[in-house]
């Protein structure tokens, strides 16, 4: 599946968890996303991953954004905390 990468820089993040990284922004459409508790599981899930510096997610607009420590997680990994939280990974747009 693709991914929309909106920003891809080489920056520190404001967090103890991350040294130096490479960061990266995806947008992930869904679908199963009904209200702020079903945005409140799948963050949850996604920010148990290593490398995770924001989560966002919308079931207005059946999107969730990642920030992440390319070098400690990867793309692959957040797709399956999202299908095993119950939700679909429906990317690309």
């Amino acid at each position: 599946m693709q991914r929309i990468i909106i920003k891809s820089s080489e920056e520190k993040i404001a967090s103890p968890a991350f040294d130096s990284t490479l960061t990266a922004t995806i947008v992930i459409h869904t679908g199963g996303i009904t209200c702020t508790g079903c945005e409140n599981i799948i963050k949850g899930g996604i920010q148990t991953l290593p490398g995770i510096a924001k989560v966002s997610a919308s079931y207005n607009d059946s999107m969730i954004t990642v920030t992440f420590d390319s070098v400690q997680t990867s793309v692959s990994a957040i797709d399956p905390v999202i299908m095993a939280k119950g939700y679909q990974v429906l990317t690309p747009f």
